[in-house]
């Protein structure tokens, strides 16, 4: 997709003699360099497939009404309130049907986004294990992954299939349904658990003539999703065992495993009047989601619900109600005591928050709060001590904000970054590490000690930019990200005086890209044998390649120790998508599911 694919869009609003907003420009849709990296024709681009699907939105958008209600309650546009009836709902809908609101901005961004997941690496929890992790944000908050590995055995999900490795060797394959495509997994001892999404209308919802719906339903065909559970019995590992299921209504957002307790987040979007009953089925028994359980704000009231449901996966049972709210549908931080679902709303340049409260027996939506400017992704946001810090980003500067267990302001730093925009942050204890980009890439140091007072203490500038920080070494942090020329670029920092942060060394890698560079969970590290691994692709016309790198990375600099290169399939060239190790062994996937071994020196 070109930039002037949007000025076509512009000037046809100008051409039938309405003015376009603002919103329908290309730097606001994909951003400028720092929004969203698109790399040359030659190379492995991640990110291209996405921006079509933002322009298709963008043409529905024109024609398609959004549901934002507007209740006559006179109550604060940010209480919490639920509705009576299903029936309540479909009137708020009817009653905002004459109004036009072109294009939903948070929708836009979470869909270009939620594959992509461009995010900040958090460090490895303090144990040392003898086998690869997924990286998570929060210790003891898990994250669902395409890849996982107890150490004996390596599960491995593609689009439709499941392949279970003892080394090289398959001993086990689980294949998605029809319709359905498998998008993440755990494990929890001897469970495997898939989530799912499966189509479970095969039509688009369906209007009379007299519809205002009409043209949306005529311009594009979406299908509806449900998400689902599957739980398996892996005791014998050879025949994996499907012993329970849960579902919900909405295409599959995100996940969280809290010890034996798993919450996922669906996004459901409402068409019509007809389309806004939602449900949840338990080992078959479906059920709608009591109207009392959805709750919304007078503030946020765009065309989606967010729901929420916990699954026991000791007992296989439900964890209280299934809980949804009206609006809220974007980013997901969660700690081990609540999860915080952040709206971004680009034409006010506003963060919408939501918190949901999680316990043993229940979820509870219970507060919503706003914050200027817009988040990043899910590493704009930590809690520590019941404080939230967010950090946002308005049209010109950013800022770090601090919250309360209410979602009250406590305090916020002043602008630092200007006309530029966050690209990664990083929270570690009474700190925060912020990489701002526009021209060049500064690391900014904020100091967080008194929430009533986040003072920015020091920063250091560097060209390219990094999306993913990890802490190394005491005092040191690693960025990988984009250099100039949108190769893959790895930074070295010294953070150890907040006040001077300097780098230590730098390398680029011309030609190379990595889904590193757009996913945490893509970063390998192995603590016990002090070295990192990610994925690679050289898109060198005379010689592309793929596989997988090792780093070191110390106090002397950073050191890519060896690019191990793995074969592929001639008549279907698939690239190196994640690795993981056990042992002295590294093992390398690629996307049509084939596991390479390595022996690392």
């Amino acid at each position: 997709m070109k930039n002037n694919d949007f000025d076509y869009i512009k000037r046809k609003f100008d051409s039938d003699g309405v003015e376009a907003p603002d919103s329908i420009d290309v730097k606001r849709l994909i951003g400028d360099k720092s929004q969203l990296k698109v790399k040359r024709n030659k190379s492995k681009n991640i990110i291209k497939p996405l921006l079509s699907a933002v322009a298709c939105l963008v043409i529905l958008a024109t024609t398609t009404y959004v549901v934002s209600p507007v209740s006559q309650k006179k109550v604060p546009d940010s209480q919490l309130q639920s509705f009576a009836s299903y029936t309540e709902i479909q009137n708020r809908i009817t009653e905002q049907q004459n109004q036009i609101k072109l294009f939903d901005y948070n929708s836009a961004k979470y869909a270009a986004t939620s594959e992509a997941d461009i995010a900040v690496d958090e460090s490895a929890t303090s144990a040392i294990n003898t086998h690869g992790t997924t990286h998570v944000q929060e210790e003891g908050v898990d994250e669902a992954d395409i890849i996982k590995n107890d150490g004996k055995y390596i599960y491995y999900a593609t689009y439709d299939k499941l392949f279970i490795y003892q080394g090289t060797k398959k001993v086990a394959k689980i294949n998605a349904d029809k319709n359905e495509n498998i998008n993440d997994m755990y494990l929890d001892g001897s469970s495997l658990i898939l989530i799912t999404s499966k189509v479970v209308e095969d039509t688009a919802p369906t209007n009379d003539d007299n519809s205002d719906d009409d043209v949306m339903v005529d311009l594009c065909y979406v299908a509806n999703t449900d998400t689902v559970i599957k739980v398996y019995d892996i005791t014998d590992i050879t025949k994996p065992k499907q012993i329970h299921t849960f579902s919900q209504s909405g295409g599959y957002s995100a996940s969280r495993k809290i010890d034996d307790r798993l919450y996922i987040l669906s996004t459901k979007y409402i068409y019509n009047t007809n389309d806004c009953v939602i449900y949840y089925e338990c080992e078959g028994k479906k059920k709608e989601v009591s109207p009392n359980d959805i709750a919304y704000t007078e503030k946020v009231m765009d065309s989606n619900y967010s729901i929420i449901s916990g699954y026991d996966l000791s007992k296989g049972t439900q964890i209280g109600k299934t809980k949804a709210i009206m609006g809220y549908n974007g980013e997901l931080y969660c700690s081990k005591n609540n999860m915080y679902i952040v709206s971004s709303d680009y034409e006010e340049y506003t963060s919408h928050i939501a918190k949901i409260e999680l316990s043993n027996d229940s979820i509870v939506i219970n507060k919503t709060g706003s914050v200027k400017g817009v988040v990043n992704n899910q590493f704009s946001m930590d809690e520590k001590d019941g404080v939230l810090r967010i950090a946002t980003t308005t049209k010109n500067s950013n800022r770090i904000y601090t919250l309360d267990e209410d979602l009250e302001q406590i305090g916020a730093t002043d602008p630092f970054g200007k006309e530029e925009s966050i690209q990664a942050t990083y929270y570690m204890g009474e700190y925060a590490y912020a990489i701002t980009y526009r021209e060049t890439d500064p690391l900014f140091v904020i100091d967080l000690k008194d929430p009533a007072k986040p003072t920015i203490k020091g920063e250091v500038k560097i060209s390219g930019f990094s999306t993913q920080l990890i802490p190394v070494d005491q005092g040191i942090m690693m960025g990988i990200g984009y250099s100039d020329e949108n190769d893959v670029k790895i930074a070295l920092f010294d953070i150890s005086n907040p006040e001077k942060p300097c780098v230590i060394d730098s390398k680029v890698l011309n030609e190379y890209t990595s889904n590193a560079q757009v996913s945490h969970k893509a970063i390998m590290i192995n603590k016990e044998a002090k070295y990192y691994a990610i994925d690679y692709y050289c898109y060198d016309d005379t010689n592309p390649q793929t596989g997988a790198m090792t780093i070191k990375a110390d106090k002397s600099g950073i050191d890519i120790t060896n690019m191990y290169k793995i074969k592929t399939d001639p008549n279907y060239y698939s690239y190196a998508s994640r690795c993981t190790y056990i042992g002295d062994k590294l093992y390398v996937l690629d996307e049509a599911g084939k596991i390479t071994e390595f022996t690392v020196k």
